[in-house]
């Protein structure tokens, strides 16, 4: 959907590190220890939705980091935590990764961008999600966009096998989704 938008759009996997390398690279030695912490941040924030599905506040940025259990370094010298720089790097770094979805993606952008950009999405009469058990808001929200009003989701998981939770994934994925469109379920034995 979103190379419909955008169809020179090059896939970049390292696009957010090759941002924090750029925009920090006055102050890299002493922000080089956040790096993984803030591209981690910038990951789970795209994959909540963050700025389409949740509003983008310091207290969602924080339960992103507790929920996650987001390992942030310590101040080496002062021994203090450094999670509010985190975020605040992370912020910068998401509003340039969210600026330059034209240009480049990385693959937490190929389900955000289309959501954050409201970009044209085919609609169907039937949409099937497999796994959804390891769905995150993201992929929820835009597997919604592609089905057609009075159209059918079938969303086929096991609620015992989610195991993509690095990913955003929601440990309640299939109820999300069965309340999302009043889902009739239909357990297999």
């Amino acid at each position: 959907f979103w190379r419909r938008a955008a169809p020179d759009v090059q896939v970049d996997g390292d696009k957010c590190r090759l941002i924090f390398r750029a925009a920090f690279s006055g102050d890299n030695a002493a922000l080089r220890p956040l790096e993984s912490s803030v591209l981690q941040l910038v990951s789970l924030a795209k994959q909540a939705g963050f700025g389409v599905l949740v509003t983008e506040t310091t207290e969602e940025w924080a339960r992103i980091v507790d929920h996650f259990d987001v390992e942030v370094p310590r101040d080496l010298y002062k021994g203090t935590d450094r999670t509010a720089e985190a975020i605040d790097l992370a912020r910068r770094v998401l509003r340039i990764s969210n600026e330059t979805c034209a240009a480049r993606i990385d693959f937490d952008d190929m389900i955000y961008a289309p959501l954050l950009h409201n970009a044209k999405v085919w609609a169907h009469d039937w949409v099937l999600v497999d796994e959804a058990q390891d769905t995150n808001a993201t992929r929820r929200a835009l597997a919604l966009r592609m089905l057609k009003r009075g159209g059918r989701l079938v969303a086929v998981g096991d609620p015992h096998q989610a195991i993509y939770g690095f990913t955003g994934a929601d440990s309640d994925a299939l109820d999300l989704i069965g309340e999302a469109v009043n889902a009739t379920r239909l357990p297999l034995t």
